[in-house]
């Protein structure tokens, strides 16, 4: 079965995190501690939205915390292998 335009489009965008983990489904937040992130300039916060899923990717754990802290509420989820402290 061949993925749909919205399906490739959120791989693609996944992808570009460099991090592993999908790209979250309608109503979710991701978000992704990933300096060197596709989604925008090295060191900057990219986001991107996709049928009302967001992901997100941010250069270091502190602004990954910021980001997670917005009211809301939306399941969040951290790239797979980050843990709260």
């Amino acid at each position: 079965m061949q993925a749909s335009a919205l399906d490739r489009a959120r791989e693609l965008w996944a992808a570009l995190t460099r991090v592993p983990g999908a790209f979250p489904g309608r109503g979710e937040v991701r978000v992704a501690v990933s300096p060197g992130s596709g989604l925008c300039p090295p060191e900057w916060t990219g986001v991107v939205v996709l049928d009302g899923g967001l992901l997100c990717t941010v250069p270091s754990p502190e602004l990954e915390e910021t980001m997670l802290a917005h009211p809301g509420d939306r399941p969040r989820s951290r790239a797979p292998g980050r843990q709260r402290s």
